[in-house]
């Protein structure tokens, strides 16, 4: 049996002197259930000490940890393991690269330019700093809608910041030669169709069961999207959810805060266009 008390005095007490708590006390000093640390744990994130009789114990760097786990996942709307991924770089190990572009330089030296500290940048696009800092090292996975943040900070697009050449006003893109830019965010990976300074920015996206913009985002101008295969679940605001099927559209304004997601067991296959372009 476990002779530490639930109720918040005792955790705050505990955490000060540094007296180990148990799962269900953790779990309540940041604000999550036990089920989420059993989960974290076999996601390998968490790594707590037992007891003898099997009992998980959680210090006070088991707690630190916890928090900055709890704020990547719901302020940074990271997935584990792009979690995994900052916490061992923290370690000292080298994690696996992202394919796609390498816009961690870019990102970095748009910062610069604008005289911003990562503190200051992370604060404005409301991520953590050790976030911004493994993304500026092309470390770190993102969803949609936090690089939509922190692009939207710097004015820019991932269409920009991928594109090492100007168009002229004709544009050929064969299939196959497709170029993917920001390699896979959570469960969803984005061709361009049309590349350098244009007015309309038509991607393929293609949508991994489950995955999606892992949270609301809205931008100036207007989208359109085409269901290609699969199917699309869009919220427009506070309203309902749009089902879309394949054939289906939806055509909205960007300014109604908007997420998707994927919600059949196959990959959805989507035409999407913005104007002016977003990513």
């Amino acid at each position: 049996m476990c002779a530490f008390s639930n109720n918040l005095s005792a955790v705050a007490l505990d955490e000060a002197s540094n007296v180990p708590l148990t799962i269900g006390q953790a779990a309540h000093a940041v604000g999550c259930s036990p089920a989420t640390l059993r989960l974290w744990e076999r996601q390998g994130l968490l790594n707590p000490r037992r007891t003898p009789s099997g009992y998980r114990l959680y210090d006070a760097n088991q707690l630190t940890r916890l928090r900055r786990i709890t704020r990547m996942r719901s302020v940074d709307r990271l997935n584990a393991p792009a979690i995994r991924r900052i916490l061992s770089t923290e370690k000292g190990a080298v994690p696996r690269r992202q394919p796609g572009p390498l816009l961690g330089p870019r990102l970095r030296a748009l910062r610069l330019a604008r005289a911003l500290t990562l503190s200051d940048a992370a604060e404005r696009a409301d991520v953590s700093v050790s976030f911004l800092s493994a993304l500026e090292k092309g470390d770190s996975g993102v969803s949609v809608a936090t690089l939509r943040r922190v692009l939207s900070l710097y004015g820019t697009t991932l269409a920009e910041l991928s594109s090492s050449r100007a168009h002229g006003p004709h544009q050929l893109t064969r299939g196959g030669h497709r170029k993917a830019i920001g390699g896979r965010f959570e469960g969803v990976r984005i061709e361009q169709l049309a590349e350098g300074p244009v007015l309309m920015e038509a991607q393929i996206f293609e949508v991994s069961a489950g995955g999606g913009s892992q949270g609301g985002y809205s931008h100036e101008g207007e989208e359109f999207v085409f269901v290609l295969d699969g199917s699309l679940e869009i919220k427009l605001g506070s309203g309902r959810p749009y089902r879309l099927a394949r054939d289906d559209c939806l055509y909205y304004s960007s300014t109604t805060e908007h997420s998707w997601r994927n919600p059949g067991r196959k990959t959805a296959r989507l035409l999407w266009v913005n104007t002016p372009p977003t990513f």
